[in-house]
């Protein structure tokens, strides 16, 4: 499948479009090079419900934090939420953590974007066609 447009995103991911389809690509490097790199995707038909979990994951994150809670939960959607160390809620494994409901939103918004951008490409590249 042809990649028609690329694009990195502040949220340390990358949007990949493609003739028929869309995703979100992300990918985490451990502390040093003996760590493989771990990949992650979002597929277009799964942004939606990412995007639900990542804001459940978050009020709960704050939630907990509240309480005290010193620990790692695994999340919805794959998605870690981590108290102490790289705390708040992390997209994938431990990057890019969120900790803040500003840095939420803008991620949030970010995604919500990068979708409607793909969606915009995929369009005119039907219309080309």
């Amino acid at each position: 499948m042809k990649v028609i447009y690329e694009e990195p995103l502040k949220c340390k991911g990358k949007l990949v479009v493609l003739e028929n389809r869309w995703y979100l690509s992300f990918e985490e490097q451990g502390p040093d090079n003996r760590y493989k790199k771990r990949p992650f995707q979002v597929l277009d038909k799964e942004i939606e419900e990412f995007c639900e979990q990542l804001q459940k994951n978050f009020t709960y994150y704050e939630e907990q934090k509240q309480k005290g809670c010193s620990s790692i939960i695994k999340g919805e959607g794959g998605q870690w939420i981590r108290f102490g160390i790289r705390e708040g809620v992390c997209l994938f494994y431990q990057s890019y953590p969120i900790k803040s409901r500003k840095k939420l939103e803008e991620t949030l918004l970010e995604l919500q974007m990068a979708k409607e951008k793909a969606e915009q490409l995929l369009n005119k590249e039907k219309e080309e066609t």
